[in-house]
């Protein structure tokens, strides 16, 4: 089965606009916003890529996060 990863498209610079791209077994996204750098999640506290001010496939968010270990660069 395909597992699910992340890529930068982008350096992950914190302060900045980051922007990169996501697969999963039964998806594809594509996401930016300005990179608050790596943070503990508070729900899993696994390691988080955490975002705020972006979008998901062009939908609006206010913050996302994306696990480190999903990430391929």
């Amino acid at each position: 089965m395909k597992k699910h990863t992340s890529t930068f498209s982008t350096d992950p610079i914190v302060g900045q606009i980051v922007s990169g791209f996501s697969d999963g077994p039964w998806y594809h996204s594509t996401w930016s916003g300005l990179y608050d750098g790596v943070r503990v999640s508070e729900h899993s506290g696994e390691l988080v890529h955490f975002f705020h001010h972006g979008e998901i496939n062009g939908i609006k968010q206010q913050c996302f996060a994306t696990p480190v270990s999903k990430f391929t660069n």
